[in-house]
């Protein structure tokens, strides 16, 4: 009988590390459902040095590990555990394979692959993106400058269409990123499309990414010296500055890189694709791939805005006391 291969292929910032630390820890209890994650190496829990070896250009942050090798461990794991009817393969570095995931549908053949896409709105994904990378001490310059470069990410339509090109739109399963919707979390969403319907005996992990506040970004870009600091303090510094940012949020709300202006404007861009999306992947019934309405908070601090001397007083606070 043929083996069904779960591929996860992200999209980023839709809670991949959450997915993937959940699957890596729970290994054992997959195992005991007749699904293999496999652990090839013991530097992240995504198979994202999998996915390098189909990528025109691999990440280069990312372990390289041959694609021969790789094929070979994959294939000793699963004869080793013959009660296996499924793998299960989670990176997000596989949405950026593009064509060469034909040569992926080749090297895994002999499985039937079922593609899981999350997708987040457009406006909330270049959000989340612009506070990762500045966590991860990249050089961002300004929101607008930013998101403008990133247009070509938001095409999802032309990224799901190449994939159903490969492995067939019957093989898909497309996901809003829409965490208020989801009555048992995201860990138990994953677990039903492979068919387990309950979480009991997992392992539930807790949130590993706060994202930083925009008081917490101008911090970043404005006072600290990013260049003089070695990667302990720094990776101290933004520890805190999330604890500072959760603050913020339990008590004012989840702030946004966009003013809300700009963001119903750039939503609109989106729509119709979106629509298109809904109706193709998830059902003719559904009118638009997002169901929360997006609401427009007026009252939350601009990115724009410098640091307040409170602002710069309770940061100071919350660094003193961790890092």
């Amino acid at each position: 009988m043929r083996k069904t291969l779960y591929l996860h292929v992200g999209t980023p910032k839709t809670g991949t590390s959450t997915i993937q630390w959940f699957l890596y820890r729970n290994r054992e209890v997959l195992a005991q459902q007749g699904i293999l994650y496999p652990a090839l190496s013991d530097k992240t829990p995504g198979h994202h040095y999998i996915a390098n070896n189909y990528r025109t250009q691999p990440l280069s942050w990312v372990e390289p590990i041959p694609r021969g090798k790789v094929l070979r461990k994959i294939a000793r794991a699963m004869e080793a555990m013959p009660e296996a009817h499924s793998l299960c393969l989670s990176s997000e570095a596989f949405w950026g394979c593009r064509k060469r995931l034909n040569k992926f549908r080749q090297d895994f053949a002999d499985y039937d692959i079922k593609v899981i896409v999350l997708l987040r709105r457009q406006d909330d994904f270049m959000n989340a993106l612009y506070r990762q990378d500045v966590k991860a001490r990249k050089r961002v310059g300004d929101a607008v400058t930013f998101v403008r470069n990133g247009l070509k990410r938001l095409d999802y339509r032309e990224k799901l269409t190449l994939l159903e090109g490969i492995f067939g739109r019957e093989n898909f399963t497309i996901i809003p990123f829409e965490p208020a919707t989801w009555h048992d979390g995201l860990e138990n969403v994953v677990l039903n499309i492979m068919n387990i319907k309950s979480t009991e005996g997992f392992r539930i992990l807790g949130q590993r990414n706060i994202s930083l506040c925009n008081a917490a970004i101008r911090y970043v870009q404005d006072v600290m010296d990013i260049e003089a600091m070695d990667q302990e303090t720094y990776a101290a510094t933004i520890r805190a500055l999330g604890i500072y940012s959760q603050k913020i949020y339990d008590t004012l709300g989840k702030d946004h890189i966009m003013a809300p202006e700009e963001r119903t404007a750039f939503l609109e861009t989106y729509r119709e694709q979106n629509a298109e999306i809904a109706s193709r992947y998830i059902g003719a019934e559904r009118s638009s791939l997002f169901q929360l309405p997006y609401k427009p908070h007026t009252n939350l601090r601009s990115l724009e805005e410098p640091l307040s001397r409170q602002e710069m007083k309770d940061i100071s606070k919350v660094l003193k006391q961790e890092v």
